[in-house]
């Protein structure tokens, strides 16, 4: 089992690209260097935006899916940004990280912030007006699907060696 992290990159573009009118400043929270997921949800946000000109990434740097580390690369940003619409961290650590700092900066109001993984906090977060999205992995259809696979399997059938779980967009509107 696995998801699509390049399609979840996608999904937060699309989402991002709409809130923003198709133009705008965004800056990134990338996962650990070098890791397949961090790489796909990149190449996967990256591949939309070539389709809006008018959106630039000021600032793409790594974060190491933490926080901390979150919170520290946005001051920095922010510091160097004094325009800024937007930001997407690889997962919803970051973007929480990046929401504390955006919060302690008084720039709430003209940052979006956007992540990955449908945590709690995230969700929360979301409810809040704290975030925009983020994208849910359904885990209940993941477990459903591999007990499947696995009752399949005991049957001597063959069952496909990848399953690709379906993505979500969790926005406010349908997060309850």
């Amino acid at each position: 089992l696995d998801i699509d992290n390049a399609y979840a990159g996608q999904l937060v573009a699309e989402q991002l690209a709409a809130d923003l009118g198709g133009k705008g400043k965004v800056a990134i929270l990338e996962g650990i260097p070098g890791t397949p997921s961090a790489q796909a949800r990149q190449e996967g946000f990256l591949a939309v935006l070539e389709n809006y000109p008018d959106i630039e990434v000021v600032s793409s740097l790594t974060a190491n899916y933490s926080r901390e580390e979150g919170s520290r690369v946005m001051d920095d940003v922010l510091q160097a940004n004094p325009v800024l619409d937007a930001v997407y961290g690889h997962n919803d650590e970051m973007a929480l990280g990046a929401v504390r700092s955006i919060e302690a900066a008084g720039r709430s109001a003209e940052i979006k912030v956007y992540g990955i993984d449908a945590t709690d906090d995230a969700l929360q977060a979301i409810r809040d007006g704290q975030m925009v999205a983020t994208v849910k992995q359904q885990p209940d259809v993941e477990m459903a699907t591999a007990v499947e696979s696995a009752a399949a399997i005991l049957r001597g059938e063959t069952v496909e060696p990848l399953v690709i779980i379906p993505l979500v967009l969790v926005t406010a509107d349908n997060l309850e």
